[in-house]
């Protein structure tokens, strides 16, 4: 299962992916999820949404991360947290989860942007300087 520390007595457990963090944080110290003493639960009762359907457990997001919202259709046969079908992966070794084949220790998806990135992206947008006779940037690349 987890590798997760029990939380002490002035720390609460993030609903999304278990972290302990210190009584009266706003966002989790591991994955951003915002954290509320009302709503910090522990994370194997965080993947069950309100209709009682088991969630995915990825961290989504690259901007403002949070929970993945598709149902569960299995388990990872490493860290056992629930996933959708889009985060996980059929190996050798079982069901294998993204976070887990990534090598992380925490149920938390790279985001696209981040590996489709390149250097000439950031070339197109600096040379599109060259061609604006105005301010208005933005509307020139679009």
């Amino acid at each position: 299962m987890s590798d997760m520390p029990e939380p002490a007595s002035n720390e609460i457990s993030c609903p999304a992916c278990g972290q302990p963090n210190r009584v009266g944080a706003r966002f989790c110290v591991a994955c951003g999820s915002p954290l509320s003493e009302t709503r910090a639960t522990p994370a194997s009762d965080a993947s069950q949404s309100s209709s009682g359907i088991t969630r995915c457990s990825m961290i989504i997001g690259f901007l403002v991360p949070h929970r993945c919202e598709k149902p569960a259709l299995g388990r990872c046969q490493q860290c056992d947290l629930p996933f959708c079908d889009e985060h996980l992966s059929v190996t050798p070794q079982g069901l294998i989860c993204t976070a887990c084949e990534q090598g992380f220790d925490r149920p938390v998806a790279m985001a696209e942007t981040a590996t489709t990135y390149d250097d000439s992206d950031i070339i197109i947008f600096a040379s599109a300087s060259h061609w604006d006779d105005d301010d208005d940037l933005f509307s020139d690349l679009s």
